[in-house]
């Protein structure tokens, strides 16, 4: 969901460019390259929380550590896909 701002972003300036037919195809594939390098970064932030954490004695169950920490992965595996198969389809 974080993606598509960034890809009518890159779609619209794209289409100035007078790009009209691949403006869409090129922000979708550069908004889901830029989120899935954007996704690892969240991913060390929420382990460098973690371990602030326990180390300040709260304690963390394993339910609210997949809260954290699933989403991230799940979306930068979604987004390593749509990219993938936008640069098959191409």
């Amino acid at each position: 969901m974080d993606n598509i701002p960034i890809a009518m972003i890159f779609s619209s300036m794209l289409s100035d460019m007078k790009c009209d037919i691949w403006a869409y195809w090129w922000g979708l594939i550069a908004a889901t390259a830029i989120g899935g390098l954007l996704l690892p970064i969240s991913n060390v932030a929420n382990l460098a929380a973690l371990s602030i954490a326990e180390e300040r004695g709260i304690r963390i169950g394993f339910k609210d550590y997949t809260k954290m920490m699933l989403p991230p992965l799940l979306a930068s595996g979604l987004s390593a896909t749509l990219y993938l198969l936008i640069y098959a389809i191409i």
